[in-house]
């Protein structure tokens, strides 16, 4: 029985060969006119059978590109983390002065810069 295990492989190398010559031909084929439109058309089935029986294991996540994409994804997150620190109202004394540290050290008291030179942030300081 184990020697006829052995003989009958033939299955298994052409099962190799047609998934080696399946892969290469879709590698080639995704590029082409007819590849794109193909894939166009499975992407609009499996659309249609999401939203009309529910099946939801064909969606695909919002945010998959961020996983395709890892590079991309963070150099995004940098520029909107830039844009935030940009966008947000800089922190002020009594007095009006911007804030030394943005309101993130122990030097300012109660939203009061304690390190501001004017006298009204100096009485501040003095009186915490």
């Amino acid at each position: 029985m184990i020697e006829r295990l052995f003989d009958d492989t033939l299955w298994i190398y052409t099962a190799i060969l047609g998934s080696l010559l399946g892969a290469a031909f879709l590698a080639y084929f995704k590029d082409t006119r007819a590849g794109l439109w193909c894939y166009a058309k499975l992407d609009q089935t499996l659309d249609y059978l999401v939203e009309r029986w529910g099946w939801t294991w064909f969606e695909q996540p919002t945010d998959a590109w961020r996983k395709k994409y890892p590079y991309v994804t963070k150099k995004i997150d940098e520029l909107e983390a830039r844009i935030s620190a940009m966008e947000a109202p800089a922190k002020k004394c009594n007095c009006g002065h911007d804030c030394h540290c943005g309101g993130e050290c122990k030097d300012c008291v109660n939203d009061v810069c304690t390190d501001c030179k004017c006298e009204d942030s100096r009485d501040v300081g003095k009186s915490s």
